[in-house]
């Protein structure tokens, strides 16, 4: 059977505050294959500031046409803002993807537009960025830098996008969907050192699955947040963190969750670059859900809202 799986545009690491214009961009000259892109801009919280609104140089999407898994397509933002296309096959003798030649991306589209001219697509965009991928029959595992450090990114999944292909140009409709909230520090910056830890009624995720239902995606650490970092961004405000606030306590946790507050309790734990230790808790936060942004004081803007212990 043949397999295929295409690509689609990433996204923006940050959030743009409400805006959601559409964009129709065409993907760079570096395969033979034209890619045009439509998609709107996710939003993450419509009365925060952005941490950045436009997509960044690197950001990179994976995603899969109607179901299929042995093809796919990353598409690479680059600084001349254009989206840079590599069209990747399962090779069964090497047993990984191998990059297309562009005569091979030619001929892949040529006979996607023969045999399945229109479509769905099915897409993820993971922060820290794409360090493999591995193939199965009925999934694609996107293997990412934060899994690899036990960390929680940000992450923006598409289960509803659609395809079509014609005269050998593949067109992508999708719309990233934000499937953590994300939490801002004031007035910090990554290359001070700063590491963060949360704890709560969050869950962290890093990494991921395309399957024929949709995208799931790959917890970290134990439930709660616990025993596992945040990958840390830069952004205008400071840093920025991300995870997916519960919506209801899992069972097991009912005790733990009302010992704390219920639904809403959050805790982030921040260390400089000399090992000291900051903390702060909020409770209260039972509205905050999946596509919001906070932004809250750090240490260097009020020190009073942080408990601190000295290494």
């Amino acid at each position: 059977m043949k397999k295929i799986f295409f690509a689609l545009a990433a996204l923006v690491l940050a959030f743009t505050g409400c805006s959601q214009e559409e964009d129709a961009i065409q993907v760079s000259e570096k395969k033979a294959v034209k890619v045009v892109v439509n998609m709107d801009k996710p939003g993450f919280g419509e009365d925060t500031r952005a941490a950045r609104t436009e997509w960044v140089e690197g950001d990179e999407v994976v995603a899969v046409l109607a179901n299929q898994f042995g093809v796919y397509v990353k598409l690479t933002y680059q600084e001349d803002k254009t989206w840079e296309t590599a069209f990747y096959k399962y090779d069964e003798d090497e047993d990984l993807y191998i990059e297309l030649t562009e005569e091979g991306s030619v001929a892949l589209v040529a006979e996607l537009e023969t045999a399945l001219p229109s479509g769905s697509v099915k897409a993820a965009y993971f922060s820290s960025g794409v360090l493999g991928v591995s193939y199965d029959e009925a999934y694609v595992h996107i293997i990412t830098k934060a899994l690899t450090q036990n960390m929680g990114e940000c992450i923006m999944t598409c289960e509803d996008g659609t395809y079509s292909v014609s005269e050998g140009v593949l067109t992508l409709t999708i719309t990233m969907v934000p499937q953590v909230a994300q939490f801002t520090i004031e007035d910090l910056n990554v290359v001070d050192g700063y590491s963060v830890e949360y704890a709560g009624t969050i869950t962290a995720y890093a990494s991921g699955i395309i399957t024929a239902g949709g995208v799931e995606l790959n917890p970290v650490g134990a439930p709660g947040g616990l025993d596992c970092g945040a990958w840390v961004h830069d952004n205008e405000d400071g840093i920025s963190i991300y995870a997916s606030p519960w919506q209801e306590v899992p069972e097991g946790f009912e005790e733990a969750v009302i010992q704390r507050g219920g639904l809403g309790y959050f805790c982030f734990t921040l260390y400089d670059a000399d090992n000291n230790r900051y903390y702060r808790e909020f409770t209260g936060k039972n509205t905050l859900k999946n596509g919001d942004a906070v932004i809250f004081d750090g240490p260097t803007t009020d020190a009073s809202k942080w408990d601190y212990q000295e290494k």
